[in-house]
């Protein structure tokens, strides 16, 4: 029988397969299916192994744990671990991760590499072949490569991928908008990991959503790895917020072992098994811990921390940065440039996926926000503050000298009546901006706009000049804390404490911005809670073109823009003026791939005629019944896209009493988007109602939907403060607000909406459009034109469900 070998800090251990088998078996539940996917059952064994040897609970702790549960796998625990704290194979290798192209990469069959014609002057050995995968031919070969594979060739495709090459070894930024359907993923991915293999250049490559990075790292990476055969690492590096702080995780297994040992050792085994070390990670069955509560936190000491040989988020980043192609989101690598490259660390070429969304991510990234809740959220963080308090008490028995002690006693005594002041004191700040500007509490769920917050707040300066000196009589009084000599676990709690005042000094910071803003670049604003009360104030920039030019100066040689919907009428002018990449002093390239889907033959658009006012709520009820009558007489699913809760809510309850083939799901009231997800596509004639999120981003192809109904265009709303203060800037100008920014944004996110229909190439379907403007007002033109194909006018409901269903009965 042939004998496996595992490995065991570092050392080749003989094991027969049954005990690989035993040990995927036994701690295999404890990671998550989508960790190990693509794994053999040795390398599954082996990462159990690197991660009980690694784990941030202490060996003698997960044995204690394991033997008064009654843990099934006792005996194969303490074999594993008794044979690591043997010290008999001292180097422990890292952790298997199968977020990386050489991980998962099969080497390709001979004949695979053989069409690769060495340099003139090659010996064909590995370093010649490595040299072959460059410049033009590496494309072409390449995506030979993936054709002959996936059997569909797409020229479009192997256009965008010579000038994402091109634009990353000349040093330019290309702005590239790809047709449902071109294969943009794979298009930048190529080129990418040629030119990392090539220069050994790191690329980052941001993308907007979570989706899109799950399909990039379990579909296109798996497959190019196998198919290229070129050794790149990629991994993929998250917001500190998703990765398990081992800290926290050890105090709670700690904490809760007592009671029930069993729910202390899953959580245990959930922590030191996760390849990935995101929260996400850990066991949802463990009712005895919320896993949101072991998230790292927004500050900590990293390296200083005693556990920091076994942080997630330490690791993640380690690896992140020794990594050729790193996979983030665009918050993170805006948070990066701003913390001053600490997180990612140098990189050269970035591509931007899902780009459209840039411009509004800087500005989130830019702007200044504090909110009613934001002090009680720093203050948990040391709360309660009581000398009996197990933290507190820990704390003062590592302070000083034994006669410094009772000091320090007064001091947290101290601190505890000032915390308790500052509470009140910052909430009566929130409370006088609702009596001043909402008496009646009428604003419930609004943001209203304000100019001059010096003149808006006057009225209310005594609650601030209270909160500021109880702001600064409870710094004087942390000072002692921070102060005093401690020691060992005494010194970590003064971090946190630091860390706790840092917080504190940025928020007051924030506050005092905001109420004596006064700043015709920015836009400020008031949000109100459901109860009618003020609940944050809020700052952005209304432009980021220099700020966004710096940020690529400064950070990358070439800079790629990609997504299906990125130009407006066949030019990118717009979307370079307000990213402000012509201040970059980089050369830009163009290019635009239409989609190579039948869109004449697979995709009828139908515009409904002789409805109302789409802003009236007569309007929801024209367009349940529509919808209604679609689903009984075509009896396939539909998704039906809003452009406010409030309308999908009306819909939603007329179609409570209309009897329907099949179910109803509701974004915001039947599940999270992912639940609601997840049951449309598997209820046969479903109904999903979505706002927002479902516009793009979901992924349905096939059977899976084939019918879409918009029922008003998506244009932004006029009173929103961001979209009011653009509106008047563009005023002031010389622009008009409608052409320059309400009927861009409506017509892109109807392009995105209208996509979600046709997603492959045998995919066919329905849209239909139920706002009357899309030929009633002078920019119909210009709306109908920006469609896949040309789209069909009915005249009341039975037209347009008679056209829906002929089209599907006439479907060969």
């Amino acid at each position: 029988m042939d004998l496996p070998a595992m490995r065991i800090n570092g050392h080749d251990a003989l094991y027969d397969r049954r005990f690989a088998e035993d040990i995927v078996d036994t701690f295999g539940p404890f990671i998550p299916a989508e960790e190990i996917t693509g794994l053999e059952q040795d390398e599954v064994a082996q990462a159990v192994i690197d991660g009980l040897a690694a784990s941030p609970v202490p060996a003698p702790v997960l044995l204690d744990l394991s033997s008064r549960s009654g843990f099934s796998g006792r005996h194969i625990l303490e074999k594993i671990i008794r044979s690591v704290l043997s010290g008999e194979f001292p180097d422990l290798e890292a952790p298997v991760s199968h977020e990386s192209l050489s991980a998962v990469k099969n080497d390709p069959a001979p004949g695979d590499r053989d069409g690769i014609d060495p340099e003139p002057g090659g010996e064909g050995n590995s370093s010649s072949a490595e040299a072959a995968l460059c410049g033009k031919i590496t494309v072409e070969k390449s995506f030979d490569l993936l054709f002959d594979l996936l059997g569909e060739r797409r020229s479009g495709q192997v256009e965008m991928a010579h000038m994402v090459l091109d634009s990353f070894r000349s040093g330019k930024i290309a702005f590239i908008e790809a047709g449902t359907g071109t294969g943009k993923s794979l298009a930048y991915l190529v080129p990418s990991i040629l030119h990392a293999s090539e220069t050994g250049e790191k690329i980052i490559i941001s993308t907007h959503t979570r989706n899109l990075q799950n399909q990039l790292m379990t579909k296109e990476i798996p497959l190019l790895g196998s198919v290229l055969g070129i050794d790149v690492d990629v991994v993929r590096l998250m917001g500190r917020e998703n990765y398990i702080c081992s800290r926290k995780l050890v105090s709670a297994v700690s904490r809760i072992s007592e009671d029930d040992p069993s729910a202390a050792l899953s959580l245990a085994l959930s922590g030191a098994l996760t390849i990935t070390g995101r929260i996400e990670s850990l066991s949802q069955s463990d009712a005895a811990v919320d896993p949101g509560k072991l998230r790292a936190p927004a500050r900590c000491m990293m390296n200083g921390c005693s556990h920091s040989d076994t942080c997630p988020l330490l690791i993640a980043r380690k690896k992140a940065r020794a990594a050729s192609i790193v996979f983030v989101n665009h918050a993170l690598i805006l948070t990066d440039y701003r913390q001053g490259g600490s997180v990612l660390g140098p990189y050269d070429c970035v591509v931007f996926d899902e780009a459209h969304h840039i411009e509004h991510c800087v500005m989130e990234n830019l702007s200044v926000r504090v909110f009613n809740r934001d002090l009680g959220r720093i203050l948990e963080a040391v709360s309660p503050v009581s000398a009996s308090a197990p933290e507190w008490k820990l704390f003062l028995s590592m302070c000083g000298d034994p006669g410094g002690s009772s000091g320090v006693d007064a001091g947290i005594s101290g601190l505890a009546a000032q915390i308790e002041r500052l509470q009140v004191s910052f909430s009566s700040v929130f409370s006088a901006i609702s009596n001043l500007l909402d008496p009646g509490k009428k604003l419930r769920s609004r943001k209203t706009r304000y100019q001059d917050g010096k003149a808006v707040f006057a009225e209310i300066e005594d609650e601030l000049n209270n909160y500021r000196n109880v702001y600064n009589e409870f710094r004087e009084t942390l000072k002692p804390l921070l102060e005093v000599t401690a020691s060992s676990a005494g010194l970590v709690f003064q971090q946190k404490l630091k860390y706790m005042e840092e917080e504190l000094i940025e928020l007051s910071a924030a506050l005092e911005y905001l109420v004596a803003a006064s700043d015709d670049e920015s836009v400020f604003w008031v949000e109100w809670s459901k109860a009618g009360t003020a609940s944050g104030l809020c700052g952005s920039p209304l432009a980021i073109d220099r700020r966004f030019a710096d940020f690529i100066e400064e950070n990358c040689s070439s800079a790629i823009f990609t997504s299906a919907t990125l130009a407006s009428e066949g030019r990118f002018s717009s979307v370079k003026k307000r990213l402000g990449t012509s201040l970059s002093g980089l050369d830009c390239s163009e290019l635009i791939v239409p989609s190579p889907f039948d869109y004449k033959n697979n995709f009828l658009i139908i515009i409904q005629r002789g409805l109302g006012d789409p802003n009236q709520q007569n309007h929801a009820l024209d367009a349940a019944e529509i919808i209604a009558e679609l689903a009984i007489r075509v009896k396939r699913r539909i998704l039906v896209l809003f452009t406010s809760h409030s309308m999908c809510r009306m819909v939603a309850g007329h179609l409570e009493r209309a009897d329907l083939p099949g179910p109803v799901f509701v974004q915001g009231i039947s599940g999270s988007r992912e639940e609601v997800a997840g049951n449309f596509k598997a209820a046969e004639g479903a109904i999903l109602l979505g706002v927002a999120s479902f516009w793009e981003g979901v992924d349905f192809p096939g059977e899976q939907l084939e019918v879409i109904v918009i029922p008003k265009l998506p244009f932004p709303v006029p009173n929103e403060p961001i979209v009011e203060a653009m509106s008047d800037r563009l005023r002031r100008e010389g622009e008009d607000p409608f052409d320059s920014l309400f009927l861009p944004e409506a017509v892109m996110r109807l392009r995105q909406g209208i996509g979600r229909v046709i997603r492959r190439t045998t995919d066919r379907g329905v849209a239909v459009i139920l706002d009357p403007r899309m030929e009633s007002r002078p920019y119909s033109k210009k709306v109908v034109s920006s469609l896949p194909s040309e789209p069909t006018s009915t005249e009341g409901i039975d037209d347009t469900v008679n056209a829906a269903a002929a089209w599907f009965a006439d479907l060969p």
